[in-house]
């Protein structure tokens, strides 16, 4: 490790004198009267540092940044930092401080918890508040080392980075999943913990779910039933009414707001926890198992950790036919700009009618798309609709699950029989669905094997429909627009995608077993997420199968795990790993929604804490 040079009193390091411009610097921070974050900025401008200028300041580390001192008084401190390619900061924020940096050398990746990930180059300067919480690193692909100068007002109190050293755990995802994971693991108050967090892509903490940036995109949860840890389950909801004091409780908020929350408590435990974190921008491609397992990255990059979370995400369906990188197949509506980019006067198919299409759908219409679109789903049928008020406030629902049968066919009739006592004394079909959530996961593991297969074929739709509920007025105005011509459904299933001729054309099969050609310009796939592991072309999950860290179950409905998430092998034994997410289903079928996955993570985390290394005091050099 780079010791740096003794400061003398004049505040420069002993047999080195201030260049011109590192002079210019200092004496631009030195006549400011407010020391802000532009001021900070101003001066790094002025001054135009070169990397020869701060030659006498540079040293590197194999382990870790090096952090060197070139000026400090009470009001600010100007230092060098020196990253070889791929060593980065933990996300971090200033406490009281401002900051800005200028890259000298090389290529910087910057990281913010509240934004998307940023390449700097030679002469770029970037700002941090003191509210910001961000990384900042050398570019893995850079051929040379960063050296980037930064001041700080007032000055930080540390000297040298944190140590890497302590209980390693790797979260491969970093959508709503891997944060929450990242959230509760830091909020045990291991001092030694040392969370990377693999993210292939640009934000944290939003996922497909809450990466929307349509402020009229709703959760179809209360704000009050929302939740990134179960021990603060208020939280979101007085995020919001921080926001909106106005909001109810049981409102539906926008989907966009919760991700901010996400983002804002991620930021917030980063903060103040001893913990630190750090995010790669990479996908995992295999994970060695062992005592100390080893995570292969796509760039050839290794990681070693005690414990391993796979918070991944579920795996999107793909259209059969064209390639993915046909520009008019959209697999991914939310990366932004993508549905504004299309023509109002296209020929559109939606495929898939749950609740992304319906998403999907109303911003194109408040686009005022005029071209006609079909919406195509297997039965054709929208989400079933929240009460006017939400939540049912009224007399409560109750059912018995020990008087539920044990055949799918048969529940769906106890159900309805549930619906129709609670009808006849003043109830709504609603509360009952909701009522018998509470108990989905018993009912489903009650059921023999057979049965399952049945459930997910015959009655899973119609559960679907009931279960995951949309916002009466939304289904109103796609229903006016349907009324108006503007709009068709079919129940049919998707065959292929193809060109022929000039024409991109899809064909459906229809229910009663007759096809139909459609030509369109562009097609928006919203259908559904793959549960049968077997099937996917995702080379972790490949991978991951042929060493039996993972084992699907029979159904196919994702992984075995176990009570504490941890993936178990055919015998019911832990294979060493730990899954969030979809993927649990054979274990705990509500296992997708934001409130079951805080409630996962509260459950996997003393799992996840007890593979770490007996506690060590985390030091500072």
């Amino acid at each position: 490790m780079l010791q740096v040079t003794q400061m003398t009193d004049s505040n420069t390091p002993q047999g080195a004198t201030l260049p011109a411009s590192l002079r210019t610097v200092v004496d631009e921070l030195l006549a400011a009267e407010r020391l802000d974050v532009d001021a900070l900025a101003d001066a790094l401008h002025k001054g135009d540092v070169t990397a020869e200028d701060v030659a006498p300041w540079v040293g590197w580390d194999t382990d870790r940044y090096v952090r060197a001192l070139i000026y400090k008084d009470p009001r600010f401190e100007v230092r060098l930092l020196c990253w070889r390619p791929g060593q980065s900061s933990a996300l971090h924020g200033h406490g009281v401080s401002a900051c800005a940096f200028r890259v000298l050398q090389g290529d910087a990746i910057e990281v913010r918890v509240s934004g998307a990930t940023t390449r700097l180059g030679p002469g770029d300067i970037g700002k941090a508040v003191s509210t910001d919480t961000h990384q900042l690193g050398g570019a893995p692909s850079s051929p040379v080392g960063l050296l980037s100068l930064h001041v700080y007002a007032p000055p930080l109190p540390v000297d040298a980075p944190t140590t890497s050293e302590g209980g390693r755990v790797v979260i491969l995802g970093g959508g709503f999943a891997g944060v929450a994971a990242a959230v509760q693991l830091l909020r045990t108050g291991r001092k030694d913990l040392r969370i990377t967090i693999v993210e292939r892509g640009d934000t944290l903490g939003l996922g497909v779910a809450y990466s929307t940036p349509f402020d009229d995109h709703t959760l179809n949860v209360p704000a009050i039933g929302m939740a990134i840890d179960p021990s603060t389950p208020r939280a979101f909801y007085d995020f919001v009414r921080d926001r909106r004091p106005e909001a109810r409780p049981w409102e539906l908020v926008s989907r966009k707001l919760f991700g901010q929350f996400v983002q804002a408590t991620l930021a917030e435990v980063v903060r103040s926890a001893p913990g630190r974190v750090r995010v790669l921008r990479d996908a995992a491609v295999d994970v060695l198992p062992g005592p100390t397992s080893e995570v292969v990255l796509a760039s050839g990059e290794r990681l070693t950790a005690s414990a391993v979370v796979l918070a991944t995400g579920h795996l999107s369906t793909k259209p059969p036919g064209l390639a993915d990188a046909d520009p008019r197949v959209i697999t991914d509506p939310w990366v932004a700009g993508t549905l504004d980019r299309i023509p109002t006067t296209d020929r559109v198919l939606v495929v898939g009618t749950a609740l992304t299409a319906v998403d999907v759908l109303r911003t194109l219409r408040a686009q005022q798309h005029a071209g006609p679109i079909v919406a195509v789903s297997r039965r054709g049928l929208w989400p079933a609709r929240h009460l006017p008020e939400v939540v049912w406030t009224g007399s409560l629902a109750f059912v018995d699950p020990e008087t539920a049968p044990r055949t799918a066919h048969e529940l769906v009739d106890w159900a309805r029989a549930e619906v129709a006592r609670h009808k006849a004394i003043g109830v709504p079909w609603q509360p009952v669905i909701d009522a018998i959530r509470a108990h989905t996961t018993r009912l489903w593991e009650r059921l023999p094997h057979d049965e399952r297969l049945v459930f997910l074929t015959e009655v899973r739709p119609q559960w679907e429909m009931v279960r995951h509920r949309a916002h009466r007025d939304h289904i109103a105005e796609l229903k006016a627009w349907e009324a108006e011509g503007g709009l068709r459904r079919e129940s049919a299933e998707l065959r292929g995608l193809a060109v022929a001729g000039e024409e991109r054309v899809a064909t459906l099969r229809r229910t009663s077993g007759d096809e139909l050609t459609l030509a369109f310009d562009r097609v928006v796939h919203c259908a559904g997420q793959l549960s049968d592991v077997t099937r996917t072309d995702d080379p972790l999950w490949r991978n991951l199968l042929a060493r039996g860290l993972v084992t699907p179950d029979d159904a196919r409905t994702g992984v075995l795990c176990d009570d504490q998430g941890r993936a178990c092998n055919a015998q019911g034994e832990p294979t060493g790993l730990f899954v969030l997410g979809a993927w649990c289903r054979p274990n705990r079928w509500e296992s997708v929604a934001a409130p079951d996955l805080a409630i996962r993570t509260a459950a996997m985390v003393p799992a996840v804490i007890a593979k770490l290394p007996l506690p060590a005091e985390a030091s500072v050099d």
